[in-house]
């Protein structure tokens, strides 16, 4: 849920939150959101407040206020923040190749297409020895979302390559000996996964990756 959060250094007389798309709407502090501290007004205290935030703006959050000496507070302001309630779907999954028959050891590239742009996170880790990691060595770590893909007796698990802050992303399948299926497809509607990873759109929603 949409939330704001704020610290005051001392207790003020009086304040505003503005949340400016067109116009600016001003959301008036009540008394126990003056003193000094740490304060979040919560999506529910802001509607109450009369603010009324509409899906896919982007907002400027004014801060204004007054001390109990009549000096105004330094007005802050932070720009660009996107309010986002729609949920983030898969919308298309392709491939770039053609229908056709290929050989061990060629990549075909398949993209997931989203409703909206998506940031998608990943970790590697190239395996060696040494201090950083304790004592040993270690082996090679390589936690990316990915597709499962139905390819005969042994499913493919195809790795997140690229596409991080488009609508689409990457999938990168490499033909092994003995993969066969007329119609290359993934295992099921499930078969998109995190891997402890994240796919989430430009306001940090999560993504629902049913297919």
């Amino acid at each position: 849920d949409f939330s704001v959060t704020y610290t005051l250094s001392e207790d003020l007389s009086a304040g505003t939150i503005g949340f400016q798309a067109s116009p600016v709407n001003n959301y008036a502090l009540a008394d126990a959101q003056l003193s000094a501290g740490v304060h979040t007004i919560t999506a529910t205290e802001l509607a109450a407040g009369g603010i009324v935030m509409v899906d896919g703006s982007t907002y400027s959050i004014i801060f204004n206020g007054i001390d109990l000496v009549g000096n105004n507070a330094v007005t802050v302001t932070n720009t660009g923040i996107k309010y986002d309630t729609t949920v983030l779907t898969v919308i298309d999954v392709t491939s770039t190749k053609a229908d056709g028959a290929y050989k061990a050891g060629e990549n075909i590239a398949i993209t997931v297409k989203f409703s909206e742009p998506v940031n998608a996170s990943y970790y590697h880790r190239d395996a060696g020895c040494g201090m950083w990691y304790g004592s040993g060595c270690w082996d090679e770590i390589n936690n990316y979302p990915y597709l499962t893909l139905e390819t005969g007796t042994t499913d493919r698990n195809v790795n997140y390559t690229s596409g991080s802050g488009t609508d689409t992303l990457t999938f990168d399948y490499k033909v092994q000996a003995g993969d066969i299926n007329p119609d290359l497809n993934y295992i099921s509607e499930n078969a998109l996964y995190f891997n402890g990873q994240t796919i989430n759109d430009l306001a940090e929603n999560s993504a629902n990756l049913t297919l």
